[in-house]
């Protein structure tokens, strides 16, 4: 019984960085997709799918890298009028939404590259949302992405903007 309990010990343990190793792939992927601004098929660097409340049901949100601002897509109407709403690596501060595309779209400009730099380095971002209509309006949303895999995706993600391919 005392073997027993040792083989199925050592095989647990040999297989949990192999388990570890592959859910770390799905956080963030390169992919060849339509930009959700420019609409054009092109490499972008996206992150797995979350759900949040919006107020009124649940909404799909994700983020995108096109090499030159973030984008955050969600299929509900983005609310700017909250004060929290923004993108926060780890400690560092939170970075504000410069704009929204088409109502659904929060667009980081401004800070991409230094969004893509904590990205690199960090472990967890938080993307704080406000939707409209809520009402009466009530709060914001936050919605967490674990970066972990993000660094591998964005080095394929530079492969594909060299050779228009995924490695």
């Amino acid at each position: 019984m005392h073997k027993m309990r040792i083989k199925h010990m050592i095989l647990l343990v040999c297989c949990l960085p192999v388990i570890a190793f592959s859910a770390t792939t799905q956080n963030w992927q390169a992919v060849i997709a339509k930009d959700p601004v420019s609409k054009q098929n092109t490499c972008l660097l996206i992150s797995s799918t979350k759900h949040t409340e919006d107020g009124q049901t649940s909404t799909p949100v994700k983020l995108s890298y096109n090499g030159e601002i973030f984008i955050a897509t969600t299929d509900s109407n983005i609310d700017l009028s909250y004060a929290d709403v923004g993108l926060q690596v780890d400690d560092h501060s939170r970075h504000t939404i410069d704009r929204l595309f088409k109502n659904t779209n929060a667009i980081f400009e401004t800070d991409a590259e230094l969004i893509r730099d904590e990205f690199k380095r960090g472990l967890n971002a938080k993307l704080i949302l406000g939707f409209w209509p809520t009402w009466p309006a009530t709060r914001s949303y936050a919605i967490e992405f674990d970066l972990r895999g993000f660094t591998k995706a964005y080095n394929e993600f530079l492969q594909c903007e060299m050779s228009g391919d995924i490695p």
